[in-house]
């Protein structure tokens, strides 16, 4: 199955503009993929999915992801991928 692109407002919202993401679909499960380009400090972003519940992480750099998957702190260049479940 192919991952479907979905934008902003049709599946999670992010509070700092200043990180990129982007959402994408596979049946129940939904990724979204966090980045920074900006130069400077590391940033955060409150993330949320509704009707999605957190699953597990993955990072690159020195890309945080709080353990509850609402919170991630982004440097330039660094990355996340956060994985969420449709919930029933």
């Amino acid at each position: 199955d192919e991952f479907t692109q979905i934008g902003y407002e049709q599946g999670f919202t992010l509070s700092n503009p200043g990180i990129e993401a982007r959402a994408y679909t596979n049946g129940d499960g939904m990724a979204v993929v966090a980045t920074r380009t900006q130069e400077g400090a590391a940033v955060k972003g409150v993330i949320e999915v509704p009707g999605y519940r957190f699953t597990e992480a993955s990072t690159l750099g020195g890309a945080r992801v709080s353990a509850d998957g609402r919170e991630v702190t982004l440097g330039q260049y660094d990355l996340a991928v956060l994985v969420y479940e449709k919930t029933k």
